[in-house]
């Protein structure tokens, strides 16, 4: 995702932007239930990013 020259690649924004908005996600979903997701709904939120 960085290149030899510490430049970043294009894919390095589309990951940062992934995780960002997986955390943004999971906070809503504490928010609202309580609690952290199970694994079986992390990868639905997962799932759900890649669509």
């Amino acid at each position: 995702m960085i290149n030899d020259k510490g430049e970043t690649q294009p894919v390095y924004d589309l990951h940062a932007q992934s995780n960002r908005e997986g955390k943004r996600r999971v906070a809503a979903f504490f928010k609202e239930n309580g609690r952290l997701p199970t694994d079986s709904e992390f990868r639905a939120i997962g799932a759900e990013l890649l669509r």
